[in-house]
Parts: C-alpha cells; structure tokens; sequence
C-alpha cells in the first residue's frame, strides 16, 4: 500500500481529524450578518441612525400669530387700546422662524383676533393643537396667515378643512340616513351591532343634537381623547382610593374575568 512520505525533519504521527480553517476575513466582511432576502428587503439602508430620523416640524407659521396667556377673557383694568398696541408691538418684534408653542403658559391666544376685532380667542395650551389653530388662521385670518408664509418662504402645510362639514352641511336629517351612517360606521370600524344599544353611545348622539351647530372641528381626536380619558381615569381611581379609607375593617379582593362584545378578554382586581 502506498503512503506519503512525512514532510523531511517531522516524526511521523497518526492522522487525526482535520481542521478546516477559517478564511480570513476583513473587519467590514465579519460584521456583516446574512439575512433572508425578504427580511433584508425591508430595511432601510443608511450609515447613521440619526439622518434616518424625521426632522420634527415646530410650527413656526402657526405659533406666530400665537401669545402665551392664563385667562379667558381679558384682563380686567387695562383699556384694549393699550393691549392691542402692545400686541402689535410683540408681533412685529418676532422672527417669524424662531416661534415656538409656549410652554409654561396654560393657555395661547390668537393675536390677530384682539388686533382686528377686539375677540380674546383662546385654546388650553397642549400637544394635539397645531391643527386646529392652523384651521383657525386660514379660516377666519386667511389673508394675513398666507400672505405672511409667503413672504417668508413657508409652504403652508396641507389642511383637510372640516370635511365632514362640507359633505354633510346641506344633508337634511332623517332616521333612514342615521341608520345608514351607523351601519357604514359599525362595518368600515369593525364594531359590533349591540354598540348602538349602548346608554353611553346613545347619550352622545343626544348630546350631539342640542349642538345648535356641530362642525367637524369641535369633535376632539385621538390626542385629545387622550388626555381626557387620564384625567377621568385620575379622577376615579382618587373617587375609590377615598371610598376605601371610609372601609370600617378589611378589605377583600377579587378577580373578574369577562369578554366584551368584540371578544376581548380583560382581568379586573
């Protein structure tokens, strides 16, 4: 049987299992990881994280026609002349770029309204209000508000008016166009038939029909609603806490398990 002859100078050793080794390899070919064309496909490729990253608009051509305010309505003790002039003071001083929502103030006040016509307009001073502030300025200062963007380079951003208000303003009520609304809203919403038998759905509509003229715009959105239902839940949860400390011995606690209408499962102590 023929067999290689040992490399000159070695002693001659038994063959043990080969090792394979490894094919050397740069820094950049070792950090990269394989990946299933599918899952590679929906990353997005970039050398910094941070240039991947929206930049944040600040509102600038909103917040300029804005002033920080903890009232109401109008300072008592002070004529509107004087108020008005300082107003057109601060508006003129600004630099239309540099404006940013006020933060400490608990409310914000549309200058153009006390300027031009004596109105103290203002909203609760929190996240979610760019909209409707913008919706303000186009609707009841449109000339102003353009013209200024205009002449500073600002594209205005894009509003969707009130549209429930322009497809529904000349709609005549009738139980039958109700019914359908609901019945659009329960399938394009996924929400059960039984909703509309809810005492609190059905306590809004009412609500909604004393409205001597709903628009679009007074009904809240998600960041709004948002707010409101940490602040009822605030308020029920002190509600209890005061309840129990009125208990005369100990108090015992119990779990609940149920499923709503939609099938989901909730747990409450």
């Amino acid at each position: 049987m023929d067999c290689a002859d040992p490399e000159p100078g070695s002693d001659q050793v038994t063959p043990g299992p080969s090792k394979r080794q490894r094919k050397p390899t740069d820094d950049s070919e070792s950090n990269d990881v394989a990946l299933p064309p599918t899952i590679g496909a929906t990353i997005q490729v970039g050398h910094d994280h941070a240039t991947q990253q929206r930049p944040r608009r600040v509102a600038c051509e909103c917040w300029n026609f804005m002033a920080a305010c903890e009232t109401e309505e109008p300072p008592v003790g002070v004529s509107r002349s004087e108020l008005v002039a300082t107003d057109v003071a601060d508006l003129e001083s600004r630099v239309f770029r540099l404006s940013r929502r006020p933060q400490s103030a608990s409310r914000v006040r549309c200058l153009l309204c006390w300027i031009f016509f004596g109105r103290w307009k203002t909203w609760v001073n929190g996240d979610g209000l760019t909209t409707r502030i913008r919706e303000h300025l186009d609707n009841y200062h449109h000339h102003e508000y353009r013209t200024k963007c205009q002449q500073e380079g600002i594209t205005v951003p894009s509003l969707n008016l009130t549209p429930t208000d322009d497809t529904t303003s000349n709609v005549v009520f009738s139980s039958r166009l109700l019914a359908e609304y609901l019945a659009q809203w329960a399938a394009l919403d996924d929400q059960p038939m039984s909703v509309v038998d809810r005492p609190e759905f059905r306590r809004i509509l009412l609500l909604c029909s004393r409205a001597p003229n709903l628009r679009d715009s007074d009904i809240p959105h998600r960041t709004k609603l948002t707010t409101i239902t940490a602040e009822l839940y605030e308020a029920e949860m002190t509600r209890i806490k005061h309840e129990l400390n009125k208990a005369l011995g100990f108090v015992s606690v119990t779990s609940d398990l149920w499923s709503d209408g939609k099938l989901h499962s909730f747990m409450a102590v």
